[in-house]
This record gives structure tokens, sequence and C-alpha cells, in this order.
């Protein structure tokens, strides 16, 4: 199959269409463009010891580069404090995504976008005690003792799609306002595949970095070397994150977004996938 970049967006038409679950392959996202760091914060419940690990701060993108999904070769977010970050221009109106397999049409000059919820903000509370279960299939960091264990699931959720024509996909705290805090506590964990290709990509605190395990978070014993941390500890605030030249169009894309929590504490915002 070839894998296209999104070299620019158009505006949004207001037609949306059902299509056949391409099947639930659970793999991941591996470019993220355009994200500002609002603010780290540190629980004080959490661990206070880092791991220097593999981190994707301010890595370089090749905004001419073909999208990377499932080549191994992860660009990264582009952290500019120089500009505004990620910004939903052309966006007159939004349409929610309610189904778990859906067609996005192409941009016209209607201009409307759509989303869809993965998360629900959840305030800080001490990690577990919303009876939380644990992903069984990840390994990182134990911030309630020592040495690693696999996380407390936040929020586990799949998405089947397929984009029609050229448009920008993000993650964001808020489906209109691009320039909201949200906050990852302690990662986030994106998984796509086409059914052909494939990757796996996560970003939150540089303290969720196992201890072992080569310093990597792993799922099902594969290490993702995608990871990219906003703060040292505790919870990352940042705004919209945009993964536009990781999502090829006219391909039928199961996504899987995961927030984790390594224990301590835990809290997170609303968490909306953008299609604009």
């Amino acid at each position: 199959m070839t894998i296209k970049k999104i070299f620019s967006f158009l505006f949004v038409t207001g037609v949306l269409v059902m299509y056949q679950n391409c099947g639930s392959q659970n793999v991941s996202f591996e470019t993220l463009d355009g994200a500002v760091i609002s603010s780290g914060t540190t629980d004080i419940d959490d661990a206070d010891q880092f791991n220097s690990g593999t981190s994707g701060d301010n890595p370089f993108i090749d905004d001419d580069s073909e999208s990377n999904i499932g080549n191994g070769q992860a660009s990264g977010p582009i952290i500019n404090d120089t500009n505004d970050g990620v910004t939903f221009e052309g966006c007159e109106s939004y349409t929610e995504i309610t189904g778990a397999d859906v067609i996005i049409p192409a941009g016209t000059q209607a201009g409307v976008c759509y989303y869809k919820q993965l998360m629900s903000a959840i305030e800080s509370h001490k990690s577990g005690s919303h009876g939380e279960t644990r992903a069984m299939d990840v390994i990182s960091r134990n911030h309630d003792g020592s040495g690693d264990i696999s996380p407390y699931i936040i929020a586990d959720t799949t998405t089947h799609f397929n984009i029609q024509g050229a448009r920008r996909v993000a993650l964001s705290s808020s489906y209109s306002n691009p320039k909201a805090d949200m906050k990852i506590d302690n990662y986030f964990l994106i998984q796509l595949t086409d059914g052909t290709n494939s990757g796996a990509w996560a970003y939150g605190t540089k303290d969720a970095l196992p201890q072992n395990n080569g310093g990597m978070i792993s799922v099902n014993d594969i290490a993702i070397d995608n990871f990219y941390d906003f703060a040292n500890g505790g919870t990352a605030t940042v705004t919209a994150l945009d993964f536009t030249s990781s999502v090829p169009v006219n391909a039928n894309l199961s996504l899987r977004f995961r927030a984790l929590d390594c224990g301590g504490a835990a809290a997170g915002s609303d968490v909306f996938i953008v299609f604009y």
C-alpha cells in the first residue's frame, strides 16, 4: 500500500459515512507535529527518580517526508515556543463521531470538522482507587515502589476510520480549542495499523520509562522506540498535538488510544481526536 503524506489541509465537508470494520490489530503512530509545552508539574506521590532513557525532546521533522507509519523511523514532535502550535483554522462547525467505524470525507469550503472523544477528564486521586485495571501487555515504571510494572489504565479506546481526502489530524483536550491545556499522567500509548503497516508510539513524562527493560516501555515484550517526554514527572501539560504525517489518506486504519498511569497519583483532561 502506498502511504501518502498530507501536505496541507482543505476545509471540511458535512458528510459522514459508515464503513466496514478494518480490524483491531493494535499497533501505533510514529510522528507528531506542533506540540507546545504549557507546563510540567510533579505529583508528590509519583516517583522522583527519573530514568534518562531515550527521549524525543525537540526533534526535527522533515515536512516533505512521506508518512512514517510502520517504517520504524520516528520524526517526533516539534516543540516550537516561537509559534502557537496547532490551529483549527477553517473549522466553521464541529460534528461528533459517535460510531467506532467511520469514513471522514475530504474537506470542502463548508468547514465542517469532525471529532471523537477518546478520554474523559478525571480528578486527581490515588492511583488505582477508582477501580482501574492494569494493562498487562505493557511494562513501564512503578511509581508505587521500585522496579517496573504494568501501568493502570485510565482510558482505552479503539477507533476505525478512513480519511477520504486531505485534512489534518490532532489530539486535543478541546475539540474546538487547540490551545486548551491537555494533561498527560503518565503517558499516552497510541497504536495504529492499516492491516499491512503498523508502528508504536507514546508520549508523556520521563519518569514513565522503566528502570529495567532496557529503559524502554514495551508492549507484548516489544520495545516502544518512539517515546517523547514533555515533563520529568507527575503530570505533563501540553496544547494540541498534530500527527497528520503519520496518517495516510484512503486507508482503512485502526487506532487504539490508551492513557496509562504508573502509580502514585492519577489525573487527566478530556482528550479528543480531531479531523480538521
